[in-house]
C-alpha cells in the first residue's frame, strides 16, 4: 500500500500497483517515497486527468469478470484527483510513501 498525503486533504491509500500507475500517469516517475512541490501539483493533476481520460476511452471491462475484479480508470483515480485538486487549491505539496509512514 502507498499513502498519498497533503496538508490540504485527508490521506488516501492505494494498492501499490495502482498507485505506481497513477504516479507514472502524473509524469513523476514511480519512486517511493516521493513528493510533488506545490507549484508542480497543477501540472501533475492535468497530466493525470488527461491520462485517465485516455485510459477510460480504451477501457472495456471483461464480460466474464466479477463485478469487483475490474475498476474503471476514472473510478480508480478519483480519490487521488480530489487530493491533488485540494492541494492545488491550497498551494500545498503532495507526498507519498509506504502506507505505514503516514499512519
Amino acid at each position: 500500500m502507498i499513502t498519498f498525503h497533503t496538508q490540504a486533504s485527508a490521506n488516501i491509500s492505494m494498492f501499490q500497483a495502482d498507485a505506481l500507475r497513477m504516479l507514472r500517469m502524473m509524469g513523476v516517475g514511480d519512486s517511493v517515497p516521493g513528493a510533488i512541490r506545490a507549484a508542480d501539483v497543477p501540472d501533475a493533476l492535468r497530466r493525470l486527468q488527461a491520462s485517465v481520460t485516455e485510459a477510460q476511452r480504451n477501457f472495456v471491462p471483461a464480460q466474464d469478470a466479477a463485478d469487483d475484479e475490474e475498476v474503471a480508470p476514472e473510478t480508480r483515480a478519483q480519490p487521488l484527483i480530489r487530493l491533488l485538486n485540494d492541494a492545488a487549491s491550497a498551494g500545498k505539496d503532495v507526498l507519498w510513501s509506504d502506507a505505514s509512514l503516514f499512519d
